[in-house]
C-alpha cells in the first residue's frame, strides 16, 4: 500500500503559523525525518525541533498541545488532527510493506496482517 506523507498539526491549531515552524519528527532513524526536513529547506522555512523520539507517542503529544506540527502518513494521523495543506510544503508518499515469511504465516500471524491492512485501508479512506 502506497501512504501520502503529510503534514498535520492540532485541530483548530496554530502551531503551522508560528516562525520558525516548531516540528516534531521522529528520530534519526526515521525515514520520514530527512524527506521533510528537505521540503523545509527546499521551500525557504525555518524551523526548529521540538521533539525527535523513537516512538509515536511524544510526537502525538507535542502536536496535540499545538506546540509543534509532524509529518505523518495520512493512514497513521489520529483522530482529532487536522492535515495542513496551507502554508507547508507538499511531501512525497511511501510505500507500506508487511512482510510475512517465505514458508507461510501461523494462522494467528495471518490474522493479524489482516487486522493491520483492514485498519490501515480504512484509516487511508477516511483521510481520503
Amino acid at each position: 500500500m502506497t501512504s501520502p506523507l503529510v503534514w498535520v498539526g492540532a485541530a483548530n491549531g496554530h502551531a503551522f503559523e508560528r516562525d520558525p515552524l516548531p516540528i516534531s519528527t521522529g528520530d534519526e532513524t526515521c525515514p520520514h525525518r530527512p524527506v521533510a526536513l528537505k521540503a523545509l529547506s527546499d521551500a525557504g522555512i525555518d524551523w526548529r525541533s521540538v521533539c525527535e523520539a523513537s516512538s509515536f507517542e511524544p510526537i502525538c503529544a507535542t502536536v496535540q498541545a499545538d506546540t509543534a506540527v509532524a509529518p505523518l502518513l495520512v493512514s497513521t494521523v489520529p483522530d482529532g488532527f487536522q492535515v495542513i495543506t496551507s502554508r507547508l510544503p507538499r511531501l512525497p508518499s511511501f510505500s507500506i510493506n508487511l512482510y510475512q515469511p517465505h514458508t507461510g504465516p501461523s494462522e494467528i500471524a495471518a490474522e493479524l496482517a489482516r487486522h493491520i491492512r483492514e485498519q490501515l485501508a480504512t484509516r487511508a479512506q477516511r483521510a481520503a
